[in-house]
């Protein structure tokens, strides 16, 4: 079994799984299950025209959290995914727009 976790679920919890330093599953009580970290949540809609060209935006229940490519990594060795969605700006609302 995989378990799916989205960054804007779980972003706010970031300096406690540092602290941590066993990775998310174990932080949660499931060392068995494996995990993907997706960028976005699937099943929300993301607010559009917020990225930037050092960052992306995810949204969380604290609000707006723009991540860099570092900010991307250090999350990513914290929280010790199986696999992960690479950090992209999939907001390509603004670059249709543009092309129009």
């Amino acid at each position: 079994m995989l378990l799916l976790q989205t960054l804007p679920t779980i972003i706010e919890f970031k300096e406690a799984i540092m602290e941590h330093g066993k990775g998310l599953n174990t932080f949660v009580g499931l060392p068995e299950y494996p995990f993907h970290l997706s960028v976005q949540d699937p099943g929300t809609l993301t607010p559009t025209g917020f990225n930037v060209n050092k960052g992306v935006s995810v949204w969380c229940e604290g609000g707006k959290k723009r991540l860099t490519v570092s900010d991307f990594m250090e999350t990513i060795k914290a929280y010790r995914p199986v696999s992960y969605q690479a950090l992209c700006d999939s907001d390509t609302h603004k670059v249709v727009q543009k092309s129009a």
